[in-house]
């Protein structure tokens, strides 16, 4: 699951790249993209401070190790090297009509390869999925799903100029480090028993218990209730009541808990 960090590590030169300000060309035996020269014809991809690649012919690679910053640059498709994350798109505004920028995690070799698929392949409103983000621009608020919002995150494998979509208001945890991306907000992890999984997080608001109604929103989606009781972490934070027959929201499944039914994501 991708596992967002402040954690960049410097990996050698990409084989074939050269990054400058404004145009890049890679060796044209690089990858299978033939000669990669960069044009001023859209769509173009942002690639760090001053630097775009044509999507037509081109990736941005990015390239992250240790605690210095990353390294981007861009080259032919598949020409990144090893270690390095491949965007051939940066927003909704490089693909065509009915597709979205969706950068899907590769577990394997943990980096992120963002190409443009049909919105039914990317996270959205029916079915949310922490390893396949739609990439988008926070300071246009657009190109997400009505009930997402787009968001900058802390993560090595992103470049920090790009934005991903993610539902609101409820999230889960981060994969491994058991925190939330919004230092605002708590988590709560039900451990399995022994070697068993996490059977369900969730990241959400921390609450007065006094005030729920005025603290802890609805959700985009379903019809549970929120409320503000005190979890296992030990802190009072927003929770959806399923109960009595109440639906959780897209991509969240009901869980009996000692404090009642409540929301989990349990993926």
């Amino acid at each position: 699951m991708l596992a967002f960090s402040a954690c960049y590590e410097p990996v050698p030169p990409l084989p074939g790249a050269t990054a400058t300000s404004g145009t890049s060309t890679t060796d044209p035996s690089a990858g299978d993209g033939g000669a990669c020269e960069s044009t001023d014809e859209p769509p173009r991809v942002a690639c760090g401070d001053n630097q775009t690649c044509t999507s037509a012919t081109q990736v941005c690679c990015h390239s992250f190790m240790g605690d210095d910053p990353p390294t981007l640059s861009c080259a032919c498709p598949g020409a990144c090297g090893p270690g390095a994350s491949e965007f051939q798109c940066d927003g909704p505004e490089d693909c065509d009509m009915g597709q979205v920028c969706c950068a899907v995690y590769d577990g394997a070799n943990e980096t992120l390869h963002a190409t443009c698929q049909p919105t039914t392949e990317c996270s959205n409103s029916a079915s949310f999925d922490l390893n396949r983000l739609a990439l988008c621009h926070p300071e246009s608020s657009m190109g997400c799903p009505p009930d997402y919002d787009c968001v900058w995150l802390d993560a090595a494998e992103l470049p920090s100029s790009y934005g991903v979509c993610l539902p609101k208001p409820y999230l889960p945890c981060l994969a491994d480090q058991m925190n939330c991306l919004d230092n605002s907000a708590a988590c709560l992890a039900l451990m399995g028993q022994g070697t068993e999984p996490i059977t369900g997080t969730l990241c959400s608001l921390r609450c007065n218990p006094q005030q729920p109604d005025s603290q802890c929103p609805p959700a985009a989606t379903g019809t549970a209730m929120p409320l503000c009781p005190t979890m296992t972490n030990g802190e009072p934070q927003c929770m959806l009541n399923c109960g009595n027959g109440k639906t959780c929201p897209d991509g969240m499944t009901c869980v009996s808990l000692p404090n009642g039914d409540l929301c989990l994501f349990t993926g």
